[in-house]
């Protein structure tokens, strides 16, 4: 239950930065970023400056199930990885055996909490690639059941500190009866918990907290029945805002990154690119559950309203005040929020009494808003509250599976 650092490009100290303020407790490494030694080193060296921070790898198995022009990165260097000539392929057990045994001896060199498996990305429930989960599961935990007494190791790998990774289009999400079924299986496995990446469709804004209501609510179920029922341990990757209402179904951990494609998964997010324009600076607000840029909005509105109205509390107020905002702000921001708003709502133990605390807050937030927008009428796309009624909407059908469950 704690915010970790989704890691990305342009690491520096960001992570040292985010533990030191007590804002994130741990983080996501991952291979398209840095060489093999590069990396160990860098966990070695977190490991050293942060005491017992918390050490996770995503093995990226996932990109290639991504077709077209794909920018993998280091990951070439990796080389227990598949020929990433060869795109959304099949692959023999015999080939999943050297990818696992491969990612499996490197998550021990690195010293990570859990080793997580790989996964492809699962376009449905019913798919094929349920399968090829289900066989890296079963070959996994064989791995770890005949290997595992390496004496130069920190700690001891097995079943008991295993992560299973699922990486699931938004879209297995739209039919409830396949989510049920799927939740059958995947609670059969003896494992530690799951690693769960939501493959985000961009016909949803391109924003991330944009998301059908059904599909919202079937998330949830789909955590609350992992997390709650089952009590398996949960991270979910790749996120931003849409940590405010999962936390009402889970107990789990958030990965958030620095940059959008650290905070929302897309296959778009993953192919080469030409560059672009720098990310504006955006200041997200506690009290309004969304996040607001620096230049225009939070100045028009400190001028005509007062910065009370969307100002957080956090540590770095002042810096916005002053004037003297950057991006390193901008993201120690965005974890100490997500971090207060998170662990606010999960200290309740009741699942009905947390959406009662986030439905409060999300009718706080539209009266803020209300105000807001006496004086400034329009928004940015990304400062537009409207996700809130999805997020309404998606807790009343989540409240009323439960009541039927």
């Amino acid at each position: 239950m704690a915010i970790l650092a989704q890691l990305g490009y342009g690491k520096g100290h960001k992570v040292e930065n985010g533990f030191m303020n007590h804002i994130i407790n741990g983080v996501v490494l991952r291979p398209q970023n840095d060489k093999p030694d590069s990396l160990i080193e860098y966990a070695e060296n977190i490991k050293n400056t942060c005491k017992n921070i918390d050490v996770y790898f995503d093995p990226q198995f996932n990109i290639f199930s991504i077709r077209g022009d794909v920018n993998y990165g280091k990951i070439e260097l990796y080389p227990f990885y598949p020929n990433t000539t060869v795109q959304g392929r099949n692959y023999l057990l015999s080939e999943l055996i050297g990818y696992i045994d491969g990612s499996i001896n490197f998550q021990k060199k690195l010293g990570v909490n859990s080793i997580i498996s790989l996964s492809p990305i699962i376009d449905s429930f019913q798919d094929r690639e349920m399968g090829t989960l289900s066989n890296i599961v079963e070959l996994s935990l064989d791995k770890l059941r005949n290997n595992n007494s390496d004496s130069q190791l920190s700690r001891n790998y097995s079943s008991s500190n295993f992560i299973v990774s699922i990486c699931i289009s938004e879209s297995a999400f739209n039919n409830m009866d396949t989510v049920s079924a799927a939740l059958d299986e995947i609670t059969s496995w003896d494992v530690e918990g799951f690693y769960i990446t939501i493959v985000r469709d961009l016909s949803n804004n391109g924003y991330e907290p944009y998301i059908k209501e059904n599909t919202l609510a079937y998330i949830l179920y789909f955590l609350y029945v992992l997390s709650v029922i089952n009590n398996y341990k949960i991270i979910i990757g790749y996120t931003n805002l849409l940590a405010i209402p999962l936390s009402v179904a889970c107990n789990a951990d958030f990965a958030v990154g620095w940059f959008g494609k650290t905070q929302m998964f897309t296959s778009a997010g993953f192919l080469a690119t030409t560059g672009g324009q720098p990310a504006k600076l955006r200041y997200l607000s506690q009290k309004l559950l969304s996040s607001l840029l620096v230049d225009p909005e939070t100045k028009i509105i400190r001028q005509k309203i007062g910065d009370q109205i969307y100002l957080s509390g956090s540590p770095f107020d002042k810096q916005l005040i002053n004037e003297q905002w950057t991006a390193k702000e901008s993201f120690l921001e965005d974890w100490y929020v997500l971090s207060k708003l998170t662990s606010e709502i999960q200290a309740e133990e009741k699942v009905e009494k947390r959406i009662s605390i986030l439905n409060s807050k999300i009718n706080a937030a539209k009266e803020l808003f209300s105000e807001i927008k006496s004086v400034m009428p329009e928004l940015d796309k990304k400062s537009n509250p409207r996700y809130l009624n999805l997020w309404e909407s998606a807790l009343s059908e989540f409240e009323r599976i439960l009541s039927e469950s």
